[in-house]
């Protein structure tokens, strides 16, 4: 009697399935890993923007200390609109809101590789800033980004209390 050595039907199918199964979980595994990368991604411009827009006001604040310190004249508050929701500004802004370079303008978008202020609502990014003044020589600066990424909206927050140093 001659015995043949091999595969089954049976074990060749069994084997085409499990390798298949393999197959699924890596390409599952990169499709996933690919979405996040684009998530990590749009959150790590998110916190520079967030932090951007703390430094904005941090250099306002700067700016209107100095001014006193050299003219003796002005308040370290001077171009800051206390208590209210705003979207109109960007690193160029010299007053919060900005309603010389920002006026209307709620969304940034990259423009020459800066976000800027545009009226683009495609642009993904948008931030808001609320100033309130805690004491006389307090300002809590609370900043917040949104975008928009597969359908769902996601959002940084940042705060920071700012000082008169004058």
């Amino acid at each position: 009697m001659i015995k043949k050595n091999g595969f089954t039907i049976i074990e060749m199918i069994a084997a085409i399935f499990i390798i298949n199964i393999g197959i699924a979980a890596v390409f599952s595994l990169v499709v996933q890993s690919s979405s996040y990368v684009d998530l990590t991604n749009s959150r790590l411009i998110a916190v520079y923007l967030a932090q951007d827009g703390i430094e904005v006001a941090r250099n306002i604040r700067d700016g209107n200390v100095l001014k006193m310190a050299k003219t003796g004249v002005g308040v370290w508050t001077d171009n800051f609109s206390l208590g209210a929701d705003y979207y109109n500004f960007d690193y160029r802004s010299q007053s919060i809101p900005d309603n010389v370079n920002c006026s209307g303008k709620n969304y940034l978008q990259v423009i020459d590789g800066f976000y800027v202020c545009s009226f683009n609502v495609n642009a993904k990014f948008q931030r808001k800033i609320r100033l309130n003044q805690v004491s006389s020589d307090k300002i809590e600066i609370t900043v917040d980004v949104f975008w928009t990424d597969k359908g769902k909206t996601n959002s940084i927050n940042v705060s920071e209390i700012l000082f008169n140093w004058y």
